[in-house]
């Protein structure tokens, strides 16, 4: 599913808002999360996925009046967020956190 914010489309269509998402966490993190019934969201940078940088400029594209147009917007504030999947399982996901493979576990939540 590939669709942009431009088409005037979501990333996540209404008729998919029920599906269950899934989400690998070390066991200490999930425990934490349960214990203190609190997600903590991180900041990418410290992820073990090195294609997931979010860094303090983006580059935002649109067409307008037909013609393409792009601009730099930069001094973002800092960045913090989760990663889940749509996918029960997801090998890139299993390999991202290949550490959390020997220590953790997928989790679903609908």
């Amino acid at each position: 599913m590939q669709e942009s914010f431009n088409s005037g489309t979501c990333l996540v269509p209404t008729e998919q808002l029920d599906k269950p998402i899934y989400r690998i966490f070390p066991r200490e993190r999930f425990l934490q999360m349960v214990q203190e019934k609190c997600l903590a969201l991180v900041s990418p940078s410290m992820w073990d996925d090195p294609f997931e940088i979010v860094d303090r400029a983006i580059k935002v594209e649109w067409e307008e009046d037909g013609a393409h147009r792009s601009h730099i917007i930069q001094g973002l504030p800092s960045v913090f967020a989760q990663s889940w999947s749509m996918a029960e399982e997801s090998d890139a996901l299993l390999r991202a956190y290949s550490k959390v493979r020997r220590g953790g576990f997928s989790t679903k939540f609908a």
